[in-house]
C-alpha cells in the first residue's frame, strides 16, 4: 500500500510540474510576444517621423530667405519702411 501512495504522488508531483511547466512557457512566450510587437510599433512610429522630417531638412527654408530679402532689401536691416 505504501508503495502505491508512493508511485501515486511521484506521478501526481510530475503531472502538476509538467502542467505548470507548460503555463509558465506559455506565459513567458506571450510575454515575449507582446513585447515584440510593441517594439515593431515603436520602430514603425519612428520611422514614419523621420520619413516625414527628411523632406523637410532636403529642401530650403523659403521663409527665412524671403525674410532676408525683406530686411536688407530696403537699406535698413529689420527696418521696414512703414508709410514711406
Amino acid at each position: 500500500m505504501k508503495q502505491r501512495l508512493l508511485w501515486f504522488t511521484l506521478g501526481f508531483t510530475s503531472a502538476v510540474a509538467a502542467v505548470m511547466t507548460v503555463l509558465v512557457l506559455k506565459d513567458l512566450w506571450f510575454d515575449r510576444e507582446t513585447l515584440s510587437y510593441q517594439l515593431k510599433e515603436k520602430v514603425d512610429t519612428i520611422d514614419i517621423k523621420i520619413s516625414n522630417l527628411e523632406p523637410a531638412v532636403l529642401r530650403p527654408n523659403t521663409t527665412t530667405l524671403i525674410s532676408l530679402n525683406v530686411s536688407v532689401g530696403n537699406g535698413n536691416p529689420g527696418i521696414n519702411n512703414i508709410g514711406g
